[in-house]
């Protein structure tokens, strides 16, 4: 079985983002083209709802988030919170943890220097409401300017017309004068925690552990790692890797970084995995990261891309 259809070929880095993913072959007669709307979605008041023939994908305003990315009608592929009660959620007092697809700044280790508090996130950050732009083929998210750091997040996400392609371009952009201080882009996907994930990695690549609990195992063979995970244990660590998979109910839900700022990155931080153990009072997740080069906050970013698939798997 072929477990990704792509390499590390077409990885672009430096000023030129990638372009729109979008086919512009037109629409095929009997197929529905791409539609954008605003409605509700669950207990969101306000969403961004995006579809065609072979994908659906919901945006809401808090912090800026993909809650569901999905075949029409079909599973989520990305973790969706369905508690309200916050106490019953992370453990930290007045940090609720919505779930799906969001953008933060790396290493969070330095977030009390660049942000002016350490954690849970900044409000600014996760949980405020980004101000969203819609076009005819794309939508657009901006952060709050984060106080201290003086710097926003800003999101721009299209489907493709006539594939399950989804493409997030996500840069931090100064406003004013940033702290002088190193950071990433860093992209964190919640999905269903299953019991492995499988990671396209360069040549000679080695675990970067990055937290006291460990994996199950981690197999490396040829160009890709398999990671399985420990229920009674969170653990987190980083790889070279330039790409995700994990499956869900006859569908391979893939992940490849396509594109990120110039820099070097630190050896094992390109690509992070995040698990956390069985939780008792909701159904748990585990976290796919890609970061950019650390740099300074500039007009030219950091800022890191991602394109995300669904490939159907034959039925044995």
């Amino acid at each position: 079985m072929l477990v990704f259809r792509y390499s590390y070929n077409g990885l672009v880095q430096g000023t030129k983002r990638p372009g729109y993913i979008k086919s512009r072959i037109g629409c095929t007669v009997g197929h529905m083209p791409l539609s954008i709307v605003r409605k509700p979605y669950g207990r969101w008041a306000d969403a961004v709802h995006l579809s065609n023939d072979h994908a659906e994908v919901v945006i809401i305003p808090c912090g800026g988030r993909i809650i569901r990315y999905a075949r029409p009608g079909g599973l989520n592929m990305l973790w969706e919170n369905t508690l309200t009660d916050v106490s019953l959620d992370t453990g930290v007092k007045g940090w609720h943890n919505p779930g799906g697809d969001k953008v933060w700044i790396w290493p969070d280790g330095r977030w009390n220097d660049v942000l002016g508090k350490a954690w849970p996130p900044p409000l600014e950050m996760d949980e405020a409401d980004y101000e969203i732009t819609v076009t005819d083929d794309a939508v657009r998210l901006v952060s709050p300017t984060l106080p201290k750091a003086n710097f926003r997040i800003v999101r721009e996400i299209q489907l493709d017309d006539n594939t399950a392609a989804l493409q997030t371009v996500n840069r931090v952009e100064p406003v004013g004068e940033p702290a002088d201080i190193p950071i990433a882009a860093w992209t964190v996907t919640q999905v269903p925690a299953t019991q492995k994930v499988t990671v396209l990695v360069e040549a000679g690549s080695e675990l970067n552990q990055m937290s006291r609990g460990k994996l199950a195992a981690a197999d490396f063979s040829g160009p890709a790692a398999v990671l399985r995970r420990d229920p009674t244990q969170t653990a987190k660590v980083g790889l070279d890797g330039i790409a995700f998979r994990v499956e869900y109910d006859g569908v391979a839900f893939t992940q490849r970084l396509v594109g990120a700022s110039d820099g070097e990155w630190g050896s094992g931080t390109r690509a992070q995995y995040y698990v956390e153990k069985d939780s008792i009072v909701r159904s748990t997740y585990m976290e796919l990261e890609f970061t950019s080069p650390r740099s300074i906050v500039t007009s030219e970013g950091p800022w890191v891309a991602v394109r995300w698939e669904l490939i159907d798997q034959p039925r044995t």
